[in-house]
């Protein structure tokens, strides 16, 4: 009888020791995602101003050359802001379709780890 309770405790340890070691890596692996997350986001963010920048100064001088090729300056700053309205028009009402599920279906991926096939790294070889 004392046999078959010390192995009932010695199941329990384990069982207890395996449940607290499978909570510290979860915990231990959402640390890692989000730390990866986080550190994507800030380069990203830090990228930003620069890639904003680059195409203020571009959009600009089209319009100045669109405006010099009309004979009058504001006439590429109006066709330029008009092809952006006719683009922010159709993101507001194509923007689920087009940005929605792409941006969820990626944080997704990223989450779960998953890699697309044509996005696969090739084996190192050693």
């Amino acid at each position: 009888m004392e046999d078959q309770v010390l192995k009932i405790k010695s199941l329990v340890d384990s069982t207890e020791h395996y449940v607290r070691t499978s909570v510290e890596l979860y915990k231990l692996k959402a640390i890692d995602k989000a730390a990866d997350g986080v550190a994507k986001l800030f380069s990203r963010i830090i990228i930003i101003p620069f890639v904003v920048l680059f195409f203020i100064m571009l959009n600009i001088a089209t319009a100045l050359w669109i405006g010099e090729a009309l004979g009058k300056t504001s006439f590429g700053f109006f066709i330029l802001g008009g092809f952006y309205g006719l683009i922010g028009l159709a993101l507001y009402l194509f923007g689920n379709l087009l940005a929605k599920a792409p941006i969820k279906n990626s944080i997704i991926r990223y989450a779960l780890n998953i890699e697309l096939p044509w996005k696969s790294r090739k084996p190192q070889v050693s």
